[in-house]
């Protein structure tokens, strides 16, 4: 594995994922949210720098990359990878891991009820949205791709895959 893309909606599993693998592996792992933002869930990127910054970045030799977007940089990035990763748990698991995350943040950052009620709005969405958004879209573009492509659904799939990881 040289060059590998980890999405999923929020909650999945992505940063997780990549951080494992990045130790596992000695490859650097970047988060799309930090491509994304100026300064995190405050000041966004416009997309031609955003663009700028996904296609430098994607020339290096190895990387992880792991984020959500699809309305920018994944075919780029798509484009590049040799393999991939879709994590598609189930419903409950995001809701859950989402409300766990928020309430141990409460105090920390300055997230909101309000943004945490869009996520999970995006969640129980991501599935059920039409053939050009979220989910759909996603896997669409994954089959376009040339990338060697893993789809994780629980956690059972998350560690068999962790274990082989060692061999490959």
């Amino acid at each position: 594995m040289k060059r590998l893309y980890i999405l999923g909606t929020m909650g999945s599993g992505k940063t997780t994922l990549a951080k494992e693998i990045s130790k596992r592996l000695k490859i650097k792992e970047y988060d799309l949210d930090d491509i994304y933002w100026k300064r995190k869930f405050d000041i966004r990127r416009d997309e031609k720098e955003r663009s700028q910054v996904v296609k430098k970045l994607i020339k290096k030799k190895t990387w992880i990359i792991e984020g959500v977007y699809s309305s920018w940089g994944v075919e780029d990035i798509l484009a590049r990878a040799t393999h991939v990763i879709m994590l598609d748990l189930p419903f409950y698991v995001l809701w859950h891991r989402i409300i766990k995350r928020y309430l141990a943040r409460r105090g920390m950052h300055r997230e909101k009820l309000s943004g945490v009620l869009a996520l999970l709005k995006y969640v129980w969405l991501y599935k059920r949205r039409g053939p050009h958004e979220g989910y759909h879209e996603h896997m669409s573009l994954i089959q376009k791709s040339k990338a060697k492509v893993f789809h994780i659904t629980n956690q059972k799939e998350k560690k068999i895959f962790l274990t082989a990881l060692r061999s490959m």
